[in-house]
C-alpha cells in the first residue's frame, strides 16, 4: 500500500511541474507612449517588470545611466542626452536596458525594431549582470538557452549596433506550492511508515 501511495504521489508531483514547465509565456509589450525616465514599471500575468536606463564598458561592466522611454512605434529606445535619437545603440557608451523582474523568471524571446541585418545585440543575465553577445537572426528566440534570473539586460556592444525593443517575452518560475505539498506528504508517509515498522518489530 505504501509504495502505491509514493508512486502515486511522485506521478503527480510530476505532472505538476510538467504542467509548469509548458505554461504560456508572458509578454511585456512596449510599443506605448512613455515619456523619458529614469525606470518605469509595467506588470502582465502577475509578473512584475523595472525597466532601468543604462550603460556598459567593453568589459562588460554595467551601471544606470540616461532615461527610458517608449512609444507605440517602434517600443523601447535610451536617449544619454538631447542629440541622442533614443535608439538602444553603442554611440557615447554602449546603452543597456536592463529589466529587473523581481523574481526568477525564464527569458523566452525578444522582438526587435529599426534593426538592420548586421546588427548584433549584447544579452545580460545574472546580478551582477553578466554579457554575451548575439547577432538578431539566430537568436532573437532565447529559450533554448533556458536563461532563468531576476535579472537581464538588453544593449548594443558597438557604434554599428543600434535598435529599439517592441517586446520581451518571459515566463515565471516559482517554486510551486503543489510540488511543496507533495514532497511533505512524502516525507510524513515516509516517516509513518518506519513508526509502523519500528512498532512491528517491538511487538
Amino acid at each position: 500500500m505504501f509504495k502505491k501511495t509514493i508512486v502515486a504521489l511522485a506521478a503527480t508531483a510530476i505532472l505538476s511541474v510538467s504542467a509548469i514547465a509548458a505554461q504560456a509565456a508572458t509578454t511585456f509589450d512596449f510599443r506605448s507612449d512613455r515619456s523619458l525616465t529614469a525606470s518605469f514599471n509595467m506588470s502582465v500575468d502577475g509578473i512584475d517588470l523595472t525597466v532601468n536606463a543604462g550603460k556598459f564598458t567593453n568589459a562588460g561592466s554595467v551601471s544606470l545611466s540616461g532615461q527610458v522611454f517608449s512609444n507605440s512605434t517602434n517600443g523601447l529606445g535610451l536617449k544619454r542626452n538631447s542629440n541622442d535619437p533614443g535608439d538602444i545603440d553603442g554611440r557615447n557608451g554602449n546603452d543597456v536596458a536592463i529589466f529587473d523582474f523581481g523574481q526568477k523568471v525564464k527569458f523566452e524571446s525578444i522582438v526587435f525594431t529599426r534593426w538592420e541585418g548586421n546588427d548584433e545585440y549584447s544579452f545580460f543575465v545574472g546580478d551582477p549582470l553578466s554579457k554575451i553577445n548575439y547577432n538578431f537572426e539566430a537568436n532573437t528566440d532565447l529559450s533554448a538557452a533556458n536563461y532563468i534570473n531576476m535579472l537581464f539586460g538588453v544593449g548594443a556592444k558597438d557604434n554599428n549596433d543600434e535598435f529599439r525593443i517592441a517586446s520581451i517575452s518571459v515566463t515565471a518560475v516559482p517554486l510551486p506550492s503543489s510540488v511543496l505539498l507533495f514532497g511533505g506528504a512524502l516525507l510524513g508517509m515516509g516517516w509513518l511508515s518506519r513508526r509502523k515498522m519500528k512498532s512491528a518489530a517491538a511487538a
